[in-house]
């Protein structure tokens, strides 16, 4: 209930489009309306660039702007930790904080299954808490609105451009960012390759170490300059 004849009268205009004069951008082409006259003024600086004030970052630099300065003030807090008011989670036992409440309403969803709303597949019993988890599950599992990413040094394709980037090193040596194993010379392309080199064979040699064993570190290393050689 409103106090006031005028308040009932823009409670209707705003929720109800009862008796509203609607403002129009007057730029060409752009069929833009709005119940409020201030509503234009920022749709023509956010969208056509007239009559902007720009708002710029002040940290030593940055040269990010922002039309809003809302933006600017979630730009300090967000990128240089300016004035933050932190969101923390209320679920029991967790300690997590985040900047935004979008972010904690995330986290809840991804980490204690608050607020889920299950997302199922079409074509079988997966289920994910995200419609882009559905996405890329139909596209591997089931072949369906895939993006092939393609190769560009032979007839390889792959699902995600991550399976391109992992290709090409292991195939064709691009980009590839070399693992070095701290017990000896031995590298690997793969961090799942080096993981299985120290369990299969620094695991023994730790142990030789420990007893004087010096056999069992000695083949170790024959093994491992072995391995590099014939990389």
């Amino acid at each position: 209930m409103a106090k006031e004849k005028g308040n009932i009268k823009r409670h209707r205009a705003l929720r109800h489009d009862t008796g509203v004069t609607w403002h129009e951008c007057p730029e060409p082409n752009c069929s833009y309306k709005a119940k409020q006259k201030n509503k234009i003024k920022e749709h023509r600086a956010g969208v056509h660039g007239i009559g902007v004030t720009w708002h710029a970052c002040t940290e030593h630099g940055c040269e990010y702007k922002a039309k809003q300065e809302s933006d600017l003030k979630t730009h300090r807090a967000m990128v240089h930790g300016i004035n933050v008011l932190w969101w923390f989670c209320d679920y029991e036992g967790c300690e997590h904080r985040a900047k935004t409440n979008r972010h904690i309403t995330a986290h809840k969803v991804h980490k204690h299954n608050i607020g889920v709303q299950w997302h199922q597949c079409p074509h079988c019993d997966y289920k994910a808490k995200t419609n882009n988890q559905i996405t890329r599950h139909k596209a591997r599992k089931h072949n369906i609105g895939v993006q092939w990413h393609l190769c560009t040094h032979c007839d390889y394709k792959a699902k995600t451009n991550g399976q391109i980037t992992v290709h090409k090193a292991s195939v064709h040596n691009i980009g590839v960012r070399w693992k070095q194993c701290t017990e000896c010379d031995f590298k690997a392309k793969m961090n799942g390759n080096l993981n299985q080199l120290i369990k299969s064979h620094h695991t023994s040699a730790r142990e030789a170490r420990r007893t004087g064993c010096s056999p069992s570190l000695s083949k170790h290393r024959e093994q491992a300059q072995c391995a590099v050689l014939k990389k």
